[in-house]
């Protein structure tokens, strides 16, 4: 099994909200996609974008964007996963 290490920026969301922002990368960022891969309410995902732009002190306008450069700034990609500078597999 892989440990993962977690970073600052990464514990402060919840493990629900750090599904959320995988779905939305996997999703190309559509909350009905995010909604139904997670077997949520699209309002859910909605709460938890709130609760995410809050935490991560992303302030509107243009929320969606600057997540995506928060984010971009923060991790990798890999041909078989996403893995985030928080959340990076440690051997």
């Amino acid at each position: 099994m892989t440990a993962l290490t977690v970073s600052p920026w990464a514990a402060t969301l919840t493990p629900r909200e750090q599904d959320v922002i995988r779905a939305l990368l996997r999703s190309g960022w559509a909350n009905a996609a995010v909604a139904e891969d997670l077997v949520i309410s699209v309002k859910t995902v909605d709460a938890h974008l709130a609760h995410i732009y809050d935490k991560l002190r992303i302030d509107p306008p243009a929320r969606r964007p600057k997540l995506a450069f928060y984010l971009g700034q923060r991790m990798s990609l890999s041909e078989t996963e996403i893995v985030f500078a928080g959340l990076e597999t440690v051997s």
